[in-house]
């Protein structure tokens, strides 16, 4: 099982980063149309938008997000979407 720091418990600077990156990739995500969200999730099971954006808002790790910094959009869902996809 993967380490989990919450958001809590996180430095001052962790969380605020943290923060930046999660409401960036609510963002980015909103401004996807369908099509560009098909061609990213082609082997794994169909999430809609507004689920891949419910995931990011509950998911409280820290290092989830941190994971994503100077990552471009597509490689952040891909690996979003194979996450929800074993834990789904």
């Amino acid at each position: 099982m993967s380490r989990k720091l919450m958001f809590e418990d996180a430095s001052p600077n962790q969380r605020f980063y943290a923060t930046e990156i999660k409401n960036n990739l609510l963002k980015d995500i909103d401004r996807l149309n369908d099509e560009d969200l098909k061609g990213i999730q082609m082997n794994y099971k169909a999430f809609g938008k507004k689920a891949i954006q419910q995931f990011i808002k509950d998911r409280d790790d820290v290092l989830f997000f941190l994971q994503f910094k100077n990552v471009k959009l597509e490689t952040a869902l891909v690996n979003i979407i194979m996450v929800m996809n074993r834990e789904y």
